[in-house]
């Protein structure tokens, strides 16, 4: 069984629980639909790219800041550019 179907199995079976506070399925949900399969996972690192008007601009990850649903990069001037993922 892949890693992804145990995981959705697990969701379905919290959701289904009496016990289980809807808080807590809901950000189970959001690690699947991001990917993220937890805390322990290692952070991304390297180079990103982005795209703003017709300019495509770079900068380096900062694994440390790095949430469920956003990464953030150090740009070439030293600011630091939100990104969705």
């Amino acid at each position: 069984m892949s890693k992804d179907k145990k995981l959705k199995e697990i969701v379905g079976e919290l959701e289904n629980a009496s016990k289980m506070h809807a808080g807590q399925a809901k950000k189970i949900k959001s690690m699947l639909k991001y990917n993220n399969p937890g805390p322990f996972k290692l952070k991304s690192s390297g180079s990103v790219s982005w795209k703003y008007g017709d300019d495509t601009y770079s900068g380096t990850l900062i694994p440390s800041k790095e949430t469920s649903t956003h990464r953030y990069a150090r740009t070439h001037n030293d600011k630091i550019k939100s990104l969705p993922k």
